[in-house]
């Protein structure tokens, strides 16, 4: 039952989302650096509501970008999980207020910032 429940949410967010059907592992999305990203959309900051936040921007009627969060901890299992399925979703640990984390967040390549 609990694989049919998947199976199905993910045929319904696969229709209106970008997902991949195998949820990424967290160690492959922690980067220490994106300063050689460009073009991307960079989120500042720790919010319980990232999962929310990062599944509007992977609407499928929106140009599909790249995604780093700086973000001051390293994520939970469970924060994690809420942005698991989106693909190209990227962390890197520090401060907002810090230049040198901005800076290794890819501040000075991305196309937005939040």
């Amino acid at each position: 039952a609990t694989c049919e429940r998947s199976r199905v949410y993910l045929n319904r967010m696969d229709r209106f989302y970008h997902i991949t059907r195998t949820p990424r592992i967290l160690s492959h999305t922690v980067l220490s650096t994106a300063e050689n990203f460009s073009g991307h959309i960079l989120v500042c900051g720790k919010s319980s509501s990232i999962g929310q936040f990062v599944q509007t921007l992977r609407q499928k009627h929106l140009e599909r970008q790249q995604i780093v969060i700086l973000h001051p901890e390293i994520l939970t299992s469970a924060d994690f999980a809420k942005v698991a399925i989106f693909p190209e979703v990227y962390f890197v640990q520090g401060r907002p207020m810090n230049g040198n984390d901005l800076i290794r967040a890819g501040m000075l390549g991305c196309a937005k910032a939040v």
